[in-house]
């Protein structure tokens, strides 16, 4: 009988709850720098190959990367299992799922500006016409895709979130119309158990 994997819902919360623990490593140890001056004890294990398994942590971006894409495909493959929509329904699906990550970044966002502003930490360039394109560009997720000065530098990420959004239908329908050269994964599991039937009918 054959075992069916499944990726659900709660092994991707999971997956998520790991990434933030790599991205608040990599944030905050990776370098000396970045502790502050504060004193911080690795016990028990030595300073440096703390700092370099933080350091290594850097991987959390390809992680919510590929759980971003992943949710992404199989919202679209529940509507579409043959990923058969046209170009109106992808657009659509790209504008929906836009507004969705701009609406959520809204809180963060605002919190950040009314933050900076009040402490008078602001990092747009000076001058209101720059501020206030610098400040539309960070809102709607495209500062670093533009060469903007983002208020906060870990923002860029947003970008590559838009373009994963703008081409995941593309890439969709890439897949689906050279499909046929990809191997059908149930065929190449029968294939090797029978593959591994006849060796052990020949040599057991």
């Amino acid at each position: 009988m054959e075992q069916t994997i499944k990726f659900t819902k709660k092994n991707t919360l999971a997956v998520k709850g790991i990434a933030i623990s790599f991205l608040l490593c990599y944030h905050c140890f990776s370098q000396t720098a970045r502790m502050g001056g504060a004193e911080v004890s690795f016990w028990p294990l030595p300073q440096n190959l703390a700092m370099l398994i933080s350091l290594c942590m850097v991987h959390c971006v390809g992680m919510f990367a590929f759980l971003s894409v992943y949710g992404l495909t199989l919202s679209m493959k529940s509507k579409y299992p043959e990923y058969d929509f046209d170009g109106h329904t992808a657009t659509l699906f790209v504008l929906k799922r836009y507004v969705k990550l701009v609406l959520t970044f809204l809180v963060p966002f605002v919190f950040c500006v009314g933050v900076t502003f009040v402490t008078d930490t602001f990092r747009y360039p000076a001058g209101m016409f720059a501020n206030i394109i610098s400040i539309i560009m960070d809102f709607f997720g495209v500062g670093h895709m533009f060469g903007g000065r983002m208020l906060v530098s870990t923002w860029w990420y947003l970008s590559l979130e838009v373009l994963l959004i703008f081409f995941l239908p593309v890439a969709l329908q890439i897949y689906r119309k050279y499909s046929w050269q990809f191997p059908d994964r149930k065929a190449c599991t029968s294939d090797k158990i029978s593959f591994y039937r006849t060796a052990c009918d020949m040599f057991c």
